[in-house]
């Protein structure tokens, strides 16, 4: 267990809170890497342009 507690943790340390988390969340992931999905391909829209005399009167 850690010397001090979360709470002490972030409020006396940002770097070591920043420390603790990656390595709670590494130990956490059990090999787990955002390389292992398989994300869908998202495509940008279609740019819009506007016209003159193209609105509604």
């Amino acid at each position: 267990e850690a010397p001090c507690g979360d709470f002490v943790t972030h409020l006396c340390c940002h770097q070591c809170a920043i420390c603790q988390e990656y390595r709670e969340l590494r130990e956490r992931s059990n090999g787990f890497s955002i390389s292992n999905l398989s994300l869908p391909a998202v495509t940008a829209p279609q740019i819009q342009t506007m016209e003159p005399g193209s609105a509604s009167k």
